[in-house]
C-alpha cells in the first residue's frame, strides 16, 4: 500500500463505537465477527441481530452460502427439478444444491447417489469445495481426500484466522464464514482474485474509514473508504455494520458502475491481532514482544486516521488492535480495536459443576472488572486463555420448553419461547441431570455470548423475562428480552380489556404495552402473557464521570433507553448521546441491576430532546358528543396541528398535556411517536409543550462553531433547527438566508440552558 495519507492528515472522522446497531450481536471472537459481518453485507448471510456462530452448518446450508459468494442469482433456472431422490423439487434449497452440482462443479452426491443435504458439513468437505470454486482440480491438489485438499487450503491461506480443526470434524457457522471470507479474497488457480470474478470490486487495499452510522457528517446508507491516500464517499445499497469500520478489505459494487456500494469484505488473513502492554512514539509492545513502527505507517485511533507520529497517543494500553503487513512483511497499517476478543475454551455454572476458580485471576461481568468473590451461584464462567480471563454472566430467562432434537433428554438443539437454541454437548447434560420435561417450564442459564450454557429447573432457579415491546398485534408480540434475546409469539388475551382511546375508539388493553418494559411469561399452549413492569430506580443522580446511580456503580456495558415522557415508547440510546455529564434523580425512571448490583439497564425521561418533532403548533381543544359502547357521551378532544419547514401534521387525542391551548401558532414541541414517520397508531400520553424564549439576539450574534452569544455565554444550535418569519407565516428554509435577510432573531430552546439546552425554532422578523 502506499503510504501517500497528506489528505488524511487532516481529517478526523467521528468513529463513534456504536455497540449494537448493524451488528452480530453473540459473536465475540475477532475473525468471525468481522468475517459473517462481510457475508451479511453482501447478503451471503442474513442481515439479523444475532449470528450463532456455534451452531453447525448443514450440506445443504453451506451450498447456498458457497453459491451465493459465486455470485448466484439463476433461482428459478434451478427450481423444479430433483438431481438427488434427497433433495425435493420443492425444497427450499433445491435451486442452490441444483447449481453447485450442475453449474458450478463443486460438490457431489455419495457413492449410493444421495445427496445427504441435512448432514452437517466437515471440514474436510468445506475446504475441498472452496478449493473447486477457485479452480482447483484432484490434480493439482493430490489424490488424498481429503488430507490433500486440506494441506493446500492450509497452504493457500484459507484457514488464516481460524482455529485449527480436523478434517472430519463438523463446520460451526462462525468458522465457516472465516473460510468463506479468505476464498473470497484468495487468488484462484489463475492467478485473479476470486471476489473479483464474481462480484464488481475494488482495491483489496481499501479500508472502510466510517458509515453513517458512526460519522454524523454522512447521510444515512453513506459509507466512506479510503485508498491510496484519499477517501471517497459512496452510496450504500446493503447493510454494512460499523464494526467492520477501520478494517483493511476490499469494496464490492452494485454493477459495474461502481458508484454504489454493496458491501465489504474484511482481510482477516493480513492482520495479526495484539493487546497492547505499551505504546511510545516509535515502538509497540504487547506481551509477546514490541515492534517498531515507521512514523509514516497509515493508523486509525481514536477517531483519528494519519500517520503513526501523529495519533500514536490516541492508542491506549490494554486495547486490541489489529497489524496489517505487506507481501514484504513491511507494517502497513494499524487499525485499533473495539472489543476484546472472547474465545472461550471452558465454560461451567459456578456452583453446580466441580470446576474452581482461582484467586488472583482477573474476572470480567457486564464489561466491568469483579473479584472472585462477585461471582455468584449459578453465574456462567468462560474462561478465554487468550484473553487469561474469566467472563461471567447472569444472564438467565425463564422460558416453556416446547421442543428438543433429536432426544429430548439430550437435545443438540431446542426451542423454547419461540427461540432457537444450539445446545452444546457439555450443555446438553443439564436436561438429563435436571429432569426437565418437554412441556415445561425450565430456567434458561446463557453465557457471556449469550449462547445457552445450561438449564435448571424453575423450582432451583427462575429468573423473569423482561424487554421492550418491538410490536403488537391480537395475533403476534414481540419483545426484545434485556439478556439480548427476542422472544416471538401469539399473545395471551386472557383477562385483557378494552381501553379508550378517544372519538369513541377503543382497542384492547394489550396495545397498551407497545414499546414498554414489561415481563414475559407463557402459558401451557405457548402463548406469551405481556405484564407492565412497575417502574423503580435506584436513588441518587446519574454521574457519567464517576459511572454511578447514587452509591451504585454502572456498568460499562450498560443498557440505556430514552422516553420523551413516562409511558411513552422507548427507544435505545448510547451514553454517548446524553448531553450532560449528570442527569437528575427525577429523570432516572427505572433501572436493572445484576446480582452484584451494578446497574445493567436504565430508563430516562427526556435527556436527549430527540424525542420531539420542533415546529410551530396550535392547539384547539373542544367539546364533542362521540358514539361510544354506552351511547353518545361528550368528551373533551385535543387537535394538533403541527407546521415544519417539511410536512405539516395533525393528531387529535383525548389526552391531555403539558401544552396549553393556543390562538394561533406558537414554538412548540410534540412527541415524534405521535406524529412523522416513525408514528405509533396507539398512544396513551401525550407529550408536547410550547417553547421559552431564551433570548432575542442580532445576526452578529451567531458563531458557526460555537452558537449564538448571549450575555451568560453561547447557546448551540440544532442542525436542524427550524427557521419560522411570523410575519409572513413562512419557513426560512436556513439559517444562512434567515441571516441575510433578517436582522432579529428570538431563540427558543428545548430545556433551559443551565440544563443544556439547544436552540430548537428561531423566529425571525
Amino acid at each position: 500500500m502506499k503510504k501517500s495519507v497528506s489528505l488524511l492528515l487532516a481529517l478526523i472522522m467521528a468513529l463513534s463505537l456504536v455497540p449494537s446497531a448493524y451488528a452480530f450481536e453473540d459473536i465475540s471472537d475477532y475473525s468471525e465477527k468481522a468475517a459473517a459481518e462481510s457475508l451479511a453485507s453482501l447478503g451471503i448471510v442474513d442481515n439479523v441481530d444475532r449470528y450463532n456462530p456455534n451452531d453447525l452448518l448443514t450440506r445443504a446450508q453451506f451450498c447456498k452460502i458457497a453459491v451465493l459468494a459465486a455470485g448466484f442469482e439463476e433461482e428459478s433456472l434451478y427450481r423444479g427439478y430433483t438431481i438427488y431422490p434427497d433433495v425435493a423439487a420443492g425444497s427450499w434449497y433445491a435451486p442452490y444444491v441444483n447449481a453447485a452440482v450442475r453449474k458450478y462443479s463443486i460438490i457431489k452426491g455419495d457413492e449410493k447417489g444421495y445427496f445427504n443435504p441435512d448432514s452437517n458439513i466437515t471440514y474436510g468437505e468445506a475446504a475441498t469445495i472452496m478449493l473447486r470454486m477457485l479452480g482447483y482440480t484432484t490434480a493439482d491438489v493430490g489424490m488424498m481426500w481429503p488430507a490433500d485438499y486440506v494441506n493446500k487450503a492450509q497452504n493457500i491461506g484459507l484457514d488464516s484466522g481460524m482455529k485449527r480443526v480436523n478434517a472430519d470434524e463438523r463446520l460451526t457457522r462462525g468458522q465457516a464464514a472465516i473460510l468463506l471470507c479468505n476464498m473470497l479474497l484468495s487468488e484462484t488457480k489463475e492467478g485473479a482474485v476470486y471476489a473479483s470474478t464474481a462480484h464488481s470490486t475494488g482495491s483489496a487495499h481499501s479500508i472502510l474509514l466510517s458509515t453513517s452510522q458512526t460519522n454524523p457528517k454522512l447521510s444515512s446508507n453513506q459509507v466512506s473508504v479510503y485508498f491510496d491516500g484519499s477517501s471517497k464517499t459512496y452510496a450504500s445499497s446493503g447493510r454494512i455494520a460499523p464494526s467492520l469500520c477501520g478494517v483493511m478489505g476490499m469494496p464490492v459494487f452494485e454493477g459495474r458502475t461502481q458508484s454504489r456500494i454493496k458491501g465489504f469484505i474484511a482481510d482477516i488473513g493480513s492482520a495479526d491481532v495484539e493487546k497492547v502492554t505499551g505504546v511510545t512514539s516509535t515502538e509497540l509492545t504487547f506481551r509477546g514482544g514490541s515492534i517498531t513502527v515507521p512514523r509514516d505507517t497509515l493508523t486509525m485511533a481514536g477517531g483519528t486516521i494519519g500517520e503513526y507520529i501523529t495519533c500514536w497517543f490516541d492508542i491506549k494500553e490494554g486495547e486490541d488492535i489489529s497489524l496489517y503487513y505487506g507481501e514484504g512483511g513491511q507494517l502497513e497499517f494499524i487499525s485499533t480495536r473495539s472489543r476484546a476478543i472472547i474465545s472461550q475454551s471452558e465454560t461451567f455454572v459456578f456452583g453446580e459443576d466441580s470446576s474452581s476458580l482461582p484467586s488472583g485471576a482477573k474476572y470480567i461481568k457486564n464489561g466491568a472488572e469483579i473479584s472472585r468473590n462477585d461471582v455468584k451461584a449459578y453465574d456462567v464462567v468462560s474462561y478465554s486463555p487468550s484473553a487469561d480471563t474469566y467472563y461471567v454472566s447472569s444472564d438467565r430467562v425463564t422460558l416453556l420448553y416446547q421442543s428438543g432434537s433429536p432426544v429430548y433428554t439430550n437435545p443438540s438443539r431446542v426451542t423454547a419461547g419461540g427461540i432457537e437454541f444450539s445446545v452444546s454437548e457439555d450443555a446438553g447434560k443439564y436436561f438429563s441431570q435436571t429432569g426437565i420435561k418437554l412441556g415445561s417450564r425450565m430456567t434458561v442459564l446463557l453465557d457471556y455470548n449469550g449462547n445457552l450454557a445450561a438449564v435448571m429447573p424453575t423450582g432451583k432457579v427462575t429468573a423473569k423475562a423482561v424487554g421492550i415491546v418491538s410490536s403488537v398485534s391480537d395475533e403476534k408480540c414481540t419483545v426484545n428480552l434485556l439478556c439480548g434475546l427476542t422472544i416471538s409469539g401469539k399473545p395471551d388475551l386472557g383477562g385483557t380489556s378494552t381501553v379508550p382511546m378517544g372519538n369513541g375508539r377503543r382497542v384492547n388493553s394489550i396495545y397498551k404495552n407497545d414499546g414498554q418494559l414489561v415481563e414475559v411469561a407463557q402459558n401451557t399452549d405457548g402463548e406469551l402473557k405481556l405484564t407492565a413492569l412497575s417502574m423503580s430506580a435506584v436513588r441518587g443522580e446519574l454521574d457519567l464521570d464517576k459511572m454511578t446511580i447514587g452509591s451504585a456503580k454502572v456498568s460499562p456495558s450498560v443498557s440505556v433507553y430514552e422516553c420523551a415522557k413516562r409511558g411513552s415508547s422507548l427507544h435505545k440510546i448510547s451514553l454517548g448521546e446524553i448531553p450532560a455529564a449528570k442527569v437528575a434523580s427525577s429523570k432516572i425512571l427505572h433501572t436493572e441491576t445484576d446480582s452484584n448490583g451494578a446497574v445493567t439497564m436504565m430508563v430516562l425521561e427526556d435527556v436527549t430532546s430527540e424525542r420531539y418533532i420542533y415546529g410551530m403548533i396550535q392547539l384547539k381543544r373542544e367539546k364533542n358528543d362521540v358514539e361510544g359502547l354506552d351511547g353518545t357521551i361528550t368528551q373533551t378532544e385535543y387537535t394538533y396541528n403541527v407546521r415544519t419547514k417539511d410536512s405539516t401534521y395533525t393528531y387529535s387525542t383525548a389526552l391531555a398535556s403539558d401544552m396549553n391551548p393556543t390562538a394561533g401558532y406558537v414554538p412548540a414541541a410534540i412527541s415524534s411517536d405521535l406524529v412523522g414517520d416513525s408514528a405509533k397508531p396507539y398512544n396513551f400520553t401525550t407529550p408536547a409543550f410550547a417553547l421559552t424564549k431564551a433570548a432575542t439576539v442580532g445576526r452578529n450574534d451567531y458563531d458557526a462553531y460555537r452558537g449564538f452569544k448571549v450575555k451568560s455565554g453561547y447557546i448551540p444550535v440544532s442542525d436542524d433547527v427550524v427557521v419560522y418569519c411570523s410575519t409572513s407565516k413562512t419557513f426560512i428554509p436556513t439559517l444562512g438566508e434567515a441571516r441575510a435577510n433578517f436582522t432579529e432573531f428570538s431563540l427558543y430552546l428545548d430545556r433551559p440552558a443551565s440544563e443544556g439546552g439547544t436552540v430548537r425554532v428561531i423566529t425571525v422578523k
